[in-house]
C-alpha cells in the first residue's frame, strides 16, 4: 500500500497541506522564507544532476523555462504573503483556483473559443471565493481580502508556469524540472546569503532548510512519480487532498474557524474544479501539441 502511486499523490497532499501551519508556526519574515525556499532545492538538484548524472542544468536553458523560472520568484513571494495576510484554508480556497486559469489562459493560447462550461466553472468559482470573504466585513484595509487577492494572483502566476512546464517537460527530466523551477530565484537569492546568516536564529534556518526540502523535493517526487503511473486525472483529484488537509491543520492547530461562509465557498470552489478536470486534461495535451 505504501509503494501506490495512489499513496504518494496523498502523501504529497499530506506534504504540502501542512504548508500554511508551517508558514503560520515558524514566524519568519516573507523574504527570508522564501530565500530559503528557493535556494535548498536548487542545490540538492544540482548536486544530483552535477556529481551523480554528470548533468550541467546551467548550459540547459530553454527561453521559456527562464521566463516561467523568473515567474516562480514572484509566485514563491506571492504564496508565503498570501498566507501570512490571510487564514490557510482561505488562501489554499484561493490558490487552488490554477487549474481554472490554466484552462482559461492556454485557450486564450490556443486561439479556442470560451466555451459555456468553462465560463460556468470560472464563475462558479469566484462566486465561492466572493462568499468565502463576504463573512468578513469588506474593508481595504482588511488584510484578509489582501491576502486573498494575493493568493488569486498567486494562482494567475501558478497557471501561467504550469503551461510553460506542460510545453517544456518533453525536454527536461523531472529533476530538471525541479532544478529550473527555482534556480533564477536561487541567482537572485545568493547575495542575501549572508544578511540571512546574521539576523536569522541557525535553528529556524534548519527547521526552513528541512520544509524547503521536504516540500520542494520530497513533495513534487512523489507527485511526479506517481503521476507518470495513473492518470493525470485521478492524480489531480487526489492532489486536493492537501486542501482538506490545510484547512484541517488551520482548525486543529491554529483555531481558525470553520464558518458557514467557508464551507459552503470552498464546496463551490472545489466542483468548479472538479468539473474543469477533463477539459484540463485537453488542454495539457494540446499545450504540448503546440510547444506553446
Amino acid at each position: 500500500m505504501v509503494n501506490s502511486p495512489y499513496a504518494h499523490v496523498l502523501l504529497a497532499g499530506l506534504i504540502w497541506g501542512t504548508n500554511g501551519l508551517f508558514i503560520k508556526k515558524i514566524q519568519l519574515p516573507v523574504l527570508e522564507l522564501s530565500v530559503i525556499r528557493v535556494l535548498i532545492p536548487t542545490l540538492v538538484t544540482w548536486v544530483y544532476l552535477h556529481f551523480f548524472k554528470g548533468i550541467n542544468p546551467w548550459s540547459r536553458w530553454r527561453k521559456w523555462m527562464v521566463i516561467a523560472s523568473v515567474l516562480n520568484v514572484v509566485r514563491v513571494i506571492g504564496y508565503f504573503l498570501g498566507f501570512s495576510l490571510t487564514s490557510v484554508g482561505n488562501g489554499i480556497l484561493a490558490l487552488y483556483t490554477w487549474p481554472l486559469f490554466v484552462t482559461l489562459f492556454a485557450s486564450l493560447m490556443l486561439k479556442e473559443k470560451l466555451t459555456k462550461p468553462l465560463i460556468f466553472t470560472l464563475v462558479l468559482a469566484m462566486l465561492g471565493i466572493i462568499i468565502i470573504e463576504s463573512s468578513q466585513p469588506f474593508t481595504w484595509h482588511s488584510h484578509d481580502l489582501w491576502g486573498l487577492l494575493v493568493m488569486l494572483g498567486t494562482s494567475m502566476i501558478t497557471a501561467v508556469t504550469i503551461i510553460i512546464y506542460k510545453a517544456e517537460s518533453p525536454y527536461y527530466s523531472q529533476a530538471e524540472g525541479v532544478f529550473f523551477q527555482n534556480a533564477i530565484g536561487a541567482l537572485i537569492a545568493l547575495p542575501a546569503i549572508p544578511w540571512l546568516l546574521m539576523t536569522v536564529p541557525a535553528g529556524k534556518i534548519v527547521f526552513a532548510s528541512a520544509y524547503a526540502f521536504t516540500v520542494g523535493i520530497l513533495g513534487f517526487t512523489l507527485f511526479f512519480s506517481a503521476l507518470a503511473k495513473i492518470p493525470s486525472s485521478h492524480a489531480s483529484l487526489l492532489s486536493y487532498f492537501e486542501v482538506l488537509v490545510t484547512i484541517i491543520t488551520g482548525v486543529i492547530w491554529l483555531h481558525e474557524p470553520l464558518t458557514p461562509n467557508l464551507v459552503l465557498g470552498g464546496t463551490m470552489v472545489i466542483v468548479a474544479l472538479i468539473l474543469c478536470q477533463t477539459r484540463l486534461q485537453k488542454v495539457g495535451k494540446k499545450i504540448q501539441e503546440e510547444d506553446l
